[in-house]
């Protein structure tokens, strides 16, 4: 089991439903963002710095390795629902048995430090953060570096999660191995990784022009075409191919009503011959409307002997600002 730091969790490329999106809010809360921090005069200002205490213990306990403080912030009962990369985990027990399971040296959770954290309050008790984080990990070169969402539910006078995505990858020193806002040619710079990072590459561009061609079949011919596949977009989970094609096929009946798509940024990076992590940043417009979706996406992608590169397993976020 891959347990590296579960601080909040739900990141395709592009989106199915997004005219079903209405909330244009944004964020209430940025901590990367001085201008947008926490206004103490707003009607939602004492929820928000509830919340932020939330993730600060996650992370004070996690650094502590203190596993029944950290386990503490979740909502203890069997509804819980928790997903780390490709692993779910239904019920507090569960997640509980996880963690006790996966950390017998509590000395190996390593230290984490959170680099963004957003929040907000979408109704009087329930609310949405993320969070961007690393995990260093004693006596190794390697960091966990990773997104988690967590939809958060307020009890009494409490908030509790009470459900969870993190998307993580390893990461070493050399970092993504191909970044389109680098200088023009990183793919072509000689390695032996050079086919596969032009591989991977190649499909990320297929599913961008398929979903702009407003192909659904050419767009979903890029993912793993199994049960196994596993697809979350914001707090929608998808288990398995075919349920992906029918919210697809069921939500764009109109296929010109999917917009247009435009990448800010892909990067790659391969962490073994026959698997990578790509994550791309994106914007969605749609004709006739000011409405537009940004958003980013972490995926990951497995090559097969008979099938070449296929996306086995994804995670999108977005706003409308």
């Amino acid at each position: 089991m891959r347990l590296p730091c579960l601080i909040a969790a739900f990141t395709i490329l592009a989106v199915p439903l997004f005219a079903e999106q209405t909330d244009r809010s944004g964020w209430q809360y940025d901590a990367v963002m001085p201008e947008h921090l926490l206004d103490n005069t707003s009607p939602t200002g004492a929820d928000i710095n509830a919340i932020s205490d939330v993730l600060a213990k996650m992370v004070k306990c996690w650094n502590q390795h203190d596993l029944s403080g950290y386990l503490s912030t979740f909502w203890n009962s069997p509804q819980l629902i928790v997903v780390i990369n490709d692993e779910q985990y239904q019920g507090w027990d569960a997640v509980n048995a996880a963690y006790r399971q996966g950390f017998l040296e509590p000395d190996k959770m390593g230290q984490t430090r959170p680099t963004r954290t957003r929040i907000r309050i979408n109704k009087s008790d329930l609310a949405l953060a993320q969070t961007a984080w690393s995990v260093s990990y004693p006596n190794s070169n390697s960091d966990a570096i990773g997104t988690t969402t967590l939809n958060l539910q307020k009890f009494g006078n409490d908030w509790k999660v009470i459900s969870a995505y993190s998307t993580y990858v390893k990461s070493t020193s050399r970092g993504w191995e191909y970044d389109s806002i680098e200088p023009p040619g990183s793919l072509g710079t000689p390695s032996p990784d050079q086919d596969d990072l032009k591989a991977v590459n190649d499909l990320l561009l297929k599913m961008l022009d398929r979903w702009n061609a407003h192909d659904i079949d050419g767009y979903l011919s890029v993912l793993w075409k199994s049960p196994q596949l596993l697809v979350i977009l914001q707090n929608e989970q998808f288990q398995g191919w075919q349920s992906l094609c029918d919210a697809y096929k069921t939500g764009f009946r109109d296929p010109n009503a999917m917009g247009t798509i435009v990448p800010s940024r892909i990067q790659i990076k391969l962490i073994n011959p026959d698997l990578a992590s790509a994550v791309t940043w994106w914007q969605v417009t749609f004709s006739g409307s000011k409405i537009r979706a940004i958003g980013n996406t972490t995926m990951n992608v497995q090559k097969f002997a008979d099938d070449g590169w296929k996306i086995v397993s994804a995670h999108s976020s977005f706003i409308e600002p």
